[in-house]
């Protein structure tokens, strides 16, 4: 049975956190990827061409990044190529991908980011698997 990420309680304080950092932040939405740039939530729905250029962007820092997030790698990243966006890693498998809709100040985003991240990664961990029970790698590996 597949998770409704719609009416699912953690998935919908996740996606609550991250409306409330769109408001803090303030930037036009806010997303958690993951290490292989897989969309996993975000504060509103966005265009595809939106989250096209956002998994290129995530794609091309994580592929810059020496070493890999998974292997310790870390995230601190502003983006001005076609958009403008602030990325962080957090939980040695995330990042935290805000967009905002022109320059921003990072030193004002830094320290907004320094305050929530703890909460978005605990409910980022908390978040059941979206294919339901027994779909997550090590399950399906049969390791725990």
């Amino acid at each position: 049975m597949t998770v409704d990420i719609e009416t699912d309680p953690k998935w919908r304080a996740l996606r609550g956190k991250l409306g409330e950092l769109t408001l803090s932040a303030p930037c036009d939405n806010a997303f958690v990827l993951d290490a292989w740039g897989n969309l996993w939530c975000s504060a509103m729905s966005a265009k595809r061409e939106s989250l096209d250029a956002i998994v290129t962007a995530t794609d091309a820092a994580l592929r810059a990044l020496k070493p890999p997030l998974p292997r310790g790698g870390k995230l601190d990243r502003v983006v001005r190529l076609h958009l403008d966006a602030y990325l962080r890693s957090f939980g040695s498998a995330y990042i935290l991908f805000l967009l905002f809709p022109a320059s921003f100040d990072v030193d004002h985003v830094r320290p907004i980011v320094n305050a929530e991240l703890p909460r978005i990664a605990a409910l980022t961990a908390a978040l059941p698997p979206p294919e339901g029970p027994g779909s997550s790698s090590n399950e399906g590996f049969g390791a725990a």
